[in-house]
């Protein structure tokens, strides 16, 4: 049985997934083995994969349903301890799986963090955010990015895995669930994953954006009232993804959800009222 099960879902990645697998099989630790879930690709995704000659590798290849479902699949044929969810159009560094290993100090951890390098490929831009702050209230919450964390196949699937009905913030949703868990966690504090943010993620799919976050909302509501402010902000980005399909009308209406979600907070207000004039307010978007 292999430490670590690299699950990699992939979906018109043909140009890159070849340097998504060399990241991994040029780790300095090598007990691991790579999944690759090609979730219904039209492009030349399947015979670049051929093309890798590895035992570590096994290709799955499945109807288009979805990220969730590709990573589902691929923990259901894992045979590693850990499973590590890593999104083809990023790059993980050499010592990413010793860097993991390292910090399971009893081999029982339920969750092992890394720290991540996030580009902004448009500006050229980076930043550091450290696993065990990423939102910078010193509570060690972990950063669940996909590439960034590792986790015990057993509490995976324990958890349920990722819920399939989501095609964003999947691995937000996922943490909900693992924190009335309350898993045991490690920590690399080192950079594991470059994360490179582009303009054809899964954000850019607005629809899928909206519907994830409604879906999320009702499904954690719980979690929602004790935290009015992070429901605050789905309620805006809801309300921006709106604006940015030009539902000007639906994009004022989530914006003001969002105000009285958490009045505290003026600045949403503001947005409010700057966006019954759209051109102003593109402006500031940009």
């Amino acid at each position: 049985m292999p430490y670590f099960s690299i699950i990699i879902p992939t979906y018109n990645r043909a140009s890159i997934i070849e340097r998504a697998i060399n990241a991994v099989l040029h780790q300095s630790f090598e007990d691991f083995e790579i999944i690759v879930v090609d979730d219904g690709s039209t492009d030349q995704t399947s015979e670049i994969i051929s093309s890798i000659k590895s035992p570590k590798l096994t290709y799955l290849y499945q109807e288009n349903k979805g990220v969730c479902a590709a990573r589902n699949l691929g923990a259901s044929k894992a045979t590693g301890k850990y499973l590590l969810f890593y999104d083809s159009d990023d790059l993980l560094l050499p010592s990413a799986l010793i860097d993991f290993k390292n910090a399971n100090f009893d081999d029982a951890a339920d969750l092992l963090f890394g720290d991540v390098e996030k580009k902004l490929l448009s500006k050229q831009e980076s930043t550091i955010i450290k696993s065990s702050n990423p939102y910078g209230n010193n509570k060690g919450t972990g950063l669940y990015l996909a590439g960034s964390f590792c986790i015990a196949k057993s509490f995976f699937e324990n958890v349920g895995g990722y819920d399939e009905n989501i095609r964003f913030g999947e691995n937000t949703e996922l943490r909900f669930r693992i924190d009335l868990i309350k898993p045991k966690k490690g920590f690399t504090n080192s950079i594991v994953l470059i994360y490179e943010v582009s303009s054809d993620g899964g954000s850019a799919n607005l629809k899928n954006k909206i519907l994830s976050n409604e879906y999320i909302m009702q499904k954690h509501a719980y979690y929602f009232r004790q935290y009015p402010k992070v429901k605050q902000i789905y309620f805006q980005n809801n309300a921006i993804a709106y604006f940015q399909l030009k539902q000007y009308r639906k994009a004022i209406i989530e914006n003001s959800k969002a105000w009285h979600a958490y009045p505290k907070n003026i600045k949403t207000a503001v947005r409010t009222f700057l966006m019954c004039f759209p051109f102003i307010y593109n402006k500031r978007l940009h």
